[in-house]
């Protein structure tokens, strides 16, 4: 009797150890896929994270050219505007010699008619 105690304490200590075994597998096997998940998360966003800096430096770089345009229009509003510049002074200074010699004309005219 005393060996069947033994026998039955011992075969409830392996199905105790049985039982732990398969729970830490089971944990084992919930734990490795939790990981793939992650692993293939991070996969995600690496590539989220590639895809958005590609976007970026082509944002970058259409900045950078429609700055280079705007100066180009701000040179060519500059020379304009010069050039406007130069043309009025030119009128006025014409407008200021066509009216010296109105009264030039006049002056004469009168000293014609004397």
């Amino acid at each position: 009797q005393e060996a069947v105690k033994r026998q039955r304490a011992e075969n409830e200590e392996v199905e105790r150890w049985r039982a732990k075994e398969k729970e830490a597998q089971e944990k084992l096997d919930a734990d490795s896929e939790d990981v793939t998940k992650v692993a293939s998360k991070q996969q995600m966003l690496r590539s989220k994270i590639e895809e958005c800096t590609t976007k970026i430096q082509e944002a970058v770089k259409r900045q950078r050219a429609e700055n280079e345009e705007v100066e180009r229009w701000r040179a060519k509003e500059k020379e304009a505007q010069e050039k406007l510049d130069a043309d009025s002074e030119d009128v006025t200074k014409v407008a200021s010699k066509q009216q010296m010699l109105r009264s030039k004309i006049e002056e004469c005219t009168t000293k014609i008619q004397e």
